[in-house]
């Protein structure tokens, strides 16, 4: 409903700060539209965390992905790491794959492939229970991306493949 479209504007912010270079900004932007968002729901009594967690689960995701982006890894975990615990106690599939997939470009930059690879395989099993073809193509294009800075090639091409056979 209203807080899904909430959330997704949250995520179009935050591509549009990310494509004009205006990292720091965007966060700033990503971090009040998330403390309003969970202002707005405190008041909401009777609704679940099935219809809010998605909402500033994603919220938190997009101002993590700004936060990497700004080159303030830590926070940025810390935000995909809240978002994800989010996610999964709301039970939504399709955003805890989104959540877990934040969280893999944070893992990567710490030089920590091995968790990178674990949350992706996490996420691909989680996107395909909720039939999310686009963000598993996206698992694959990741894993396959990851599968190169250690050249594994061959490992790399069946990811790719199977990543555009979705997309």
């Amino acid at each position: 409903g209203q807080y899904e479209l909430i959330s997704r504007s949250c995520i179009a912010l935050c591509d549009f700060y990310i494509h004009a270079g205006l990292f720091r900004e965007g966060a700033l932007e990503l971090e009040l539209a998330v403390e309003t968002l969970q202002a707005l729901l405190s008041n909401e009594e009777d609704l679940s965390i099935q219809e809010w967690g998605p909402a500033i689960s994603l919220a938190l995701s997009a101002h993590a992905m700004l936060l990497h982006r700004q080159g303030e890894i830590e926070q940025s975990i810390h935000q995909c790491e809240r978002a994800i615990q989010l996610a999964e106690k709301s039970g939504s599939l399709r955003v805890i794959g989104i959540s877990t997939q934040c969280y893999v470009a944070a893992k990567l930059q710490h030089q920590q492939r091995q968790d990178a690879q674990n949350l992706l395989e996490y996420a691909l099993q989680v996107v395909r229970q909720a039939d999310e073809k686009r963000t598993e193509a996206r698992c694959f294009l990741d894993l396959g991306a990851l599968a190169l800075l250690e050249n594994r090639f061959e490992a790399a091409k069946t990811y790719y493949d199977e990543g555009v056979i979705l997309a």
